[in-house]
């Protein structure tokens, strides 16, 4: 599992790597200790959904996230957490993450914490959507789409 993820990583977040070198010599061995540190929890992360994080869970969500994002810069962090809890966590990057920001008018935060106003947010939107559309796939890959479309895409249209 953590060669894929470092695979998909690499691919996905191909500035950051380029850029950071040394993360790159790091990644994989850093997927492999965060994956055993938190094997259980991400197997009991894996089974939920979008719609079941709650207030409860954002202590445990923001130092996930801030032990991901070491290694792996903010988008990076949210990718890997995505793909190993597709369901659970939704995808971001730094353009979708200012854009929530500025339009939810979040006051300055960490990155972690703003991870977890996204979740909030995107937990609202998976249940519009399911209430509305009924769609039948992962609705956080949906929005994902929608995101990267409208915002991360937006000047290139």
């Amino acid at each position: 599992m953590a060669d894929a993820i470092a695979i998909l990583l690499e691919t996905w977040n191909q500035a950051y790597f380029r850029f950071n070198p040394s993360a790159s010599k790091r990644i994989l061995p850093s997927i492999k200790e965060l994956l055993k540190k938190h094997n259980q929890l991400i197997s009991d992360l894996r089974q939920r959904s979008i719609e079941s994080y709650c207030e409860d869970d954002i202590e445990m969500v923001k130092t996930l996230f801030q032990e991901f994002q070491e290694p792996f810069g903010k988008t990076g962090a949210a990718k890997c957490l995505h793909l190993l809890a597709p369901r659970f966590f939704p995808l971001w990057d730094a353009k979708i993450a200012a854009a929530y920001k500025k339009s939810y008018k979040i006051k300055k935060c960490g990155d972690g914490d703003l991870y977890c106003h996204f979740m909030k947010i995107t937990k609202r939107q998976v249940m519009i959507l399911d209430e509305e559309y009924r769609i039948r796939r992962n609705p956080l890959k949906a929005l994902d789409e929608y995101n990267f479309v409208t915002i991360t895409r937006r000047k290139e249209l």
